[in-house]
């Protein structure tokens, strides 16, 4: 299960940081996540609660990680024409 979390972190952080803007990037964490899980039900035989239960996991790392991001671009970036988040460029 740990593995799973991991896997689907990795992939959720990665597609946060290639995105363009706060709202591509909250729609590739989704679609990143969908695909992983389905990729771990076919291919690793993983049962749906475990999938279900390191979703939940991933889901809330990676939603606290997206609103620290928010909170520090709004505390400290405000005076430099909008909202960035790190590794994306501004809205």
């Amino acid at each position: 299960m740990f593995m799973n979390f991991m896997l689907a972190l990795l992939f959720s952080v990665l597609s946060f940081l290639w995105s363009k803007s706060i709202m591509s990037s909250l729609i590739s964490l989704e679609l990143s996540w969908c695909w992983v899980y389905v990729i771990m039900h076919i291919a690793l035989s993983e049962s749906l609660d475990a999938l279900l239960s390191s979703e939940v996991l991933s889901v809330i790392v990676c939603e606290s990680v997206v609103g620290l991001s928010l909170l520090i671009s709004l505390t400290y970036g405000w005076g430099s024409a909008g909202l960035s988040l790190s590794g994306c460029m501004k809205i």
